[in-house]
């Protein structure tokens, strides 16, 4: 009897570890739970609202809810204090929510503990209750300048000192913002021509707002100011090579010691990647840009881009404009006679991540079409090209027109017929020519009419024969898609970038700011959502002490989604004041210089960036100045998540 009494303790204990330790385990499950949901509401919360008094009491209604606790819920010492104790009417739980903040990031510590009533393992001696407890850490990234086009975060003259956050002056000088807000932290000048905002506009401490400012949104004096979103740059490890700047067309990412234009050289293709310029940047003399474009771009003309043999003056590369020509040329097996019209697009492959075998191809819009007759007895037709900078080979698009006197380029439709390989090293000195084979009918083996021409071609594909290139309306059915380039962005400028389009209509951006990989979206709005690559994009990064300044030259580098959209990043550590003046252009994508100050001055014209966060912004001189904000180009910002 003695040893069945003890042999019934020691089963009623394994009894007790199975039933009392699953309900332990199952409490301690539902605990977390709770702690994880409440976690996350307070930083969902407070990354929108920065309202900490708000972000409890999310944390207390999602608790509540996971816990079934239908009281009313109370806070000690307050709902705003950053170490709340959070209990319930009617309830013996309570919730202990700890806030912290560290620049951007803001963490609330969830605990909670529960006292669980124990049936059969009391005989072993425990005691009659247990405890379980769970805690979260939720954190919360905020930065507020989502939606913005133009932020300057100085607090000047609201907290003291001289000066603007956020100068326009001149006699003709104006600031304009399209699509986008305009936060500023400090006091505003509207002077010259004013600022317009194509959105909503808001200052810290100039009330109310200068008469000289006008937005298609709201107008808001005194409002609170907008914190730096802190963001991150790009990762600077991957491209530590040292670099320096020669005799080559083409740039390598990596470190520069020196500042890569002090060579005076005309022209520098960015390949794509990270620029870290220790010298920084002091240019007078370049153009420098990672943008892929055609020989002899089309001119813009009656609202189109003009492919009857008209060239944009100036082109993009205006110190080293590629260009082509089509010319008869004998062969035993000649092409019909009539007029042969050829349209050229640059192409490159580039690869990402840094060192694997992954590539994306890239093609430029088109270019103007040129024509040549032939006899139809004789000749074939070649095509010459003088080499873009960048550009790695060519595709070639033909178009026929029968009959003495016709005109090739006068059709709309241009099929594929071939592909040039750029084999010359292309440097300052010279970007080399390269030479298609004579295109007879033993390439062309059908007139290439518009019957002929099929749908664009699709890029990373192998091209068939005849495919259309993309030069079509938006949406259009045939050749598909916006594959022009659009207007120049300033009178007297070069062809603008070509604009984003759907992966159904094949066509859009093939090689710049706006081409986004993998790209599988046929939503019109969102053609780039779940993008992860720009295959072009580059991100030039200043150090402390490395400054830019900029005189006259186009500088146009975008940026992309493995770059999180920063086309220029300074750490906090930089202070320089960046100077650009003359008709200088800028990048597409987002300017992040935080501490900077910014002067811009000249006769203006010229696009500036689509979004810029810098620590003030002086516009002057004469003329136009344009941010072009495109919230697809823009960093993402802004997270909540939980850390058990």
């Amino acid at each position: 009897m003695v040893i069945v009494a003890f042999m019934l303790i020691v089963l009623i204990g394994f009894i007790g570890l199975a039933v009392d330790g699953g309900r332990l385990y199952w409490e301690r499950r539902i605990l977390q739970n709770s702690v994880d949901a409440a976690a996350l509401a307070a930083s969902d919360n407070y990354q929108d609202s920065q309202s900490i008094s708000a972000s409890m009491h999310s944390a207390a209604v999602q608790y509540a809810a996971n816990e079934k606790i239908y009281g009313t819920a109370s806070a000690n010492p307050s709902w705003s204090a950053s170490s709340v104790d959070v209990t319930w009417s009617g309830s013996t739980d309570s919730m202990h929510v700890v806030y912290t903040a560290a620049g951007a990031v803001s963490a609330f510590d969830v605990s909670s503990t529960h006292h669980v009533g124990l049936a059969f393992i009391v005989v072993l001696g425990v005691g009659s209750t247990a405890n379980v407890s769970a805690l979260a850490q939720g954190h919360a990234k905020t930065g507020g300048v989502t939606g913005d086009a133009l932020v300057t975060l100085s607090t000047v003259s609201c907290s003291g000192g001289a000066g603007d956050s956020l100068k326009v002056q001149g006699g003709g000088s104006q600031l304009v913002v399209t699509g986008g807000n305009v936060q500023t932290n400090g006091s505003v000048t509207a002077g010259g021509s004013g600022i317009s905002v194509g959105g909503n506009f808001a200052d810290n401490c100039t009330n109310p707002v200068p008469a000289g400012v006008t937005a298609t949104g709201t107008k808001t004096a005194g409002a609170a100011p907008v914190s730096d979103p802190a963001f991150s740059s790009g990762p600077l490890a991957s491209y530590s090579t040292a670099q320096s700047a020669g005799a080559n067309v083409v740039l390598s990412p990596g470190v520069y010691a020196s500042d890569p234009s002090s060579s005076s050289a005309n022209c520098y293709f960015m390949a794509p990647g990270i620029y870290q310029l220790n010298g920084g940047l002091n240019d007078n003399t370049t153009d420098m840009s990672n943008e892929l474009k055609p020989p002899d771009e089309p001119a813009w003309s009656s609202g189109a881009p003009n492919y009857n043999n008209s060239v944009a003056n100036p082109q993009f590369w205006s110190n080293c404009p590629g260009s082509f020509s089509i010319a008869a040329a004998a062969s035993v097996l000649p092409l019909a006679q009539g007029s042969w019209g050829a349209i050229v697009t640059s192409t490159r492959t580039e690869t990402y991540p840094v060192g694997s075998a992954t590539t994306y191809p890239r093609e430029s819009a088109p270019s103007t079409c040129h024509a040549a007759a032939v006899n139809g007895t004789t000749q074939g037709v070649r095509v010459t090209i003088n080499n873009a900078p960048g550009a790695q080979g060519y595709n070639i698009y033909m178009a026929y027109s029968p009959g003495v006197g016709a005109n090739g380029c006068n059709g709309t439709k241009w099929g594929y017929v071939g592909h040039v390989a750029n084999g010359v090293t292309e440097t300052q000195a010279s970007l080399g020519t390269v030479t298609s084979p004579i295109y007879d009918t033993t390439t062309i083996t059908s007139l290439l009419n518009s019957a002929a021409i099929g749908q664009a071609c699709v890029l990373g594909a192998p091209y068939a024969f005849g495919c259309a290139v993309a030069t079509g309306q938006y949406g259009s059915a045939n050749p598909p898609g916006d594959g022009r380039e659009t207007a120049p962005p300033y009178s007297g400028g070069y062809p603008g970038a070509v604009a984003r389009d759907i992966v159904l209509d094949g066509g859009g951006d093939r090689a710049n700011e706006h081409q986004c990989d993998p790209s599988t979206s046929t939503d019109p709005v969102a053609p780039c959502i779940g993008a992860q690559v720009t295959p072009g994009a580059v991100q030039v990064y200043f150090p402390s002490g490395a400054c830019l300044r900029q005189t006259g030259k186009t500088i146009t580098w975008f940026a992309g989604f493995q770059f999180n959209n920063i086309a220029v990043y300074a750490p906090a550590t930089n202070t320089c004041t960046v100077t650009m003046s003359g008709r200088a252009s800028f990048g597409i994508g987002t300017v992040y210089w935080p501490k900077g100050d910014w002067n811009v001055s000249g006769n203006g014209g010229a696009p500036f960036a689509s979004q810029v966060i810098v620590n003030t912004f002086n516009a002057q001189g004469n003329g136009v100045l344009i941010i072009a904000y495109d919230q697809q180009s823009a960093p993402t910002q802004g997270f909540s998540q939980i850390s058990n």
